[in-house]
């Protein structure tokens, strides 16, 4: 798990190029073959990488914070040609559009609340066909009383601005 982070942080995920450092700079003194360790990254159970997401989030959070910021992010397990091989993600909810790239995708969303410094505050997974709006509803929004929360266009929800405001 500490290199899968350590991959994540600053290596933007690239087990590779994560491997040969840490080999160089003997982090690990027995470090596994990139095969091996993609295997043994990816048989954590999904309940381990939640306790360490919510362990760091009460270690990192900062209690005075007062501006938040609420986004998703879609994660790609295929193109979208590539659909008639899928084995994970199949169906129609998993079939996504990434505005920013005007592109469809098949995967899952993660919508993610973060205060002004950038650390995870909350967090939830949605199939890449669900709205924004959707996922903020599944997010238990925990803030602060008189917190401020930033979001972009995709979050007018004219229904829910009652609900947020009595947070």
């Amino acid at each position: 798990m500490t290199f899968a982070i350590i991959s994540a942080l600053h290596y933007h995920a690239d087990y590779r190029s994560t491997r040969l450092v840490v080999s160089l700079l003997h982090y690990f003194p027995k470090i596994l073959s990139h095969s091996h360790l993609v295997r043994r990254i990816h048989a954590i159970p999904e309940q381990m990488w939640l306790m360490i997401f919510y362990a760091l989030q009460m270690y990192l959070r900062k209690s005075e914070s007062e501006y938040f910021i609420v986004d998703s992010l879609p994660i790609k397990a295929y193109e979208n040609y590539k659909s008639f091989r899928a084995k994970l993600f199949r169906g129609k909810e998993f079939h996504g559009y990434t505005a920013s790239k005007k592109q469809y995708f098949f995967g899952i969303k993660i919508h993610m609340i973060i205060d002004a410094e950038g650390i995870p505050i909350e967090f939830c997974f949605t199939p890449g066909s669900f709205t924004d709006i959707i996922g903020l509803k599944k997010l238990p929004c925990e803030l602060p009383k008189g917190s401020v929360l930033f979001a972009d266009r995709a979050y007018n929800g004219y229904s829910l601005e009652p609900l947020i405001a009595s947070l």
